[in-house]
């Protein structure tokens, strides 16, 4: 976990803390951070990889919403057809 969030602060791995955020049955949400900076980073049965930002709302377009199991971004629309 910490080596995925290494890449993206470009910090010592030594320098680098960990904490865990939340958990849902699928995934656990850690903040990992060093120096004044930090990124979530979400690790589940595939692994861990970098948390996804949230999409921006465009004009009048539906906004995204997260999934509370796998705290992915969705559109509304495609989570409840």
């Amino acid at each position: 976990m910490k080596s995925v969030a290494v890449k993206q602060l470009n910090c010592p791995a030594d320098e680098v803390y960990a904490v865990i955020n939340r958990t849902t049955p699928e995934v656990r949400e850690w903040i990992v951070g060093c120096e004044f900076y930090y990124t979530r980073v979400h690790c589940g049965r595939a692994g861990c990889e970098p948390a996804r930002p949230k999409p921006p709302c465009i004009g009048n377009l539906e906004c995204f919403e997260e999934d509370p199991l796998t705290l992915e971004w969705t559109l509304a629309s495609a989570a409840h057809p």
